[in-house]
């Protein structure tokens, strides 16, 4: 059995039009998909050009890889100082190694003999 509706269930009606003043836009389809499309292409173009869109892209991923390779560097130069001094607290030859070389310093019967580099002619006139 077909279900009446009244005529205010009618959203086409012409209750519809009397409850609703208000008039509905309608967008061509076409127009809306070219719409989009123009605005796909600003956008892409705005990436494309843009100093902090692809472009800054690129120079940020060159700058952290240079950095990357510094850290590294950093890292294993760290790592040789620190087994340095740990040599050198640990091992009684090593400190005295670099007391003799930094401060000059000898045991008591030890003898210091100094070379030094011939004088150049080119200074002594």
């Amino acid at each position: 059995m077909p279900v009446k509706r009244r005529q205010s269930d009618n959203f086409h009606g012409p209750a519809a039009a009397a409850r609703s003043p208000r008039r509905r836009w309608r967008i061509d389809p076409r127009l809306l998909v070219w719409l989009l499309i123009g605005a796909n292409v600003l956008l892409l173009l705005g990436i494309l050009a843009s100093p902090r869109g692809i472009q800054g892209f690129l120079r940020n991923r060159a700058e952290v890889a240079e950095l990357e390779s510094k850290l590294q560097r950093l890292s294993a130069s760290n790592r040789k100082q620190f087994e340095e001094i740990q040599r050198i607290k640990e091992d009684p030859r090593a400190q005295e190694q670099l007391i003799k070389s930094q401060l000059g310093w000898t045991r008591a019967n030890e003898t210091v003999i100094e070379f030094r580099a011939p004088a150049d002619s080119s200074e002594n006139q």
